[in-house]
């Protein structure tokens, strides 16, 4: 399969990453990984592949959505993020609380179907009623 020459990123989305990347190294990595994705030239099967994993697997456990989610309850926890202890308890635990019920959202309400749709209509080697 070709790749195909992609149109060149938008100026709001280089200034969405630009102001991204002042957060911090790690949050900068992201963001450059996130930019190669949006930067490259990728084949059907490839652009198929990247919408599944950024959140169109089909269990909803092992996409980039799910590992955000796991990443935001951890920062949340003041038993794995020994940054918020310095909080009130009270604080700490409503943090906790929020953060938990994101993850618990990620999981129920997260629009998966959507990208697991897309994914598989790029999919060349399955067939699709749109062909």
């Amino acid at each position: 399969m070709a790749t195909h020459t992609a149109a060149p990123v938008t100026d709001d989305m280089r200034d969405h990453a630009a102001l991204l990347t002042s957060y911090g190294p790690a949050v900068a990595k992201v963001v450059t990984g996130l930019m190669e994705i949006a930067e490259g030239e990728w084949t059907a099967q490839q652009t198929s592949d990247l919408l599944a994993v950024f959140g169109g697997l089909n269990d909803g456990h092992d996409d980039l959505l799910a590992l955000i989610a796991a990443v935001v309850q951890r920062l949340g926890n003041p038993a794995t993020n020994p940054g918020l202890r310095e909080l009130t308890p009270r604080r700490a635990q409503h943090i906790r609380s929020l953060t938990r019920q994101y993850a618990a959202y990620d999981t129920d309400f997260a629009p998966r179907g959507l990208l697991c749709e897309a994914a598989g209509t790029a999919d060349l080697d399955c067939p699709h009623p749109t062909d």
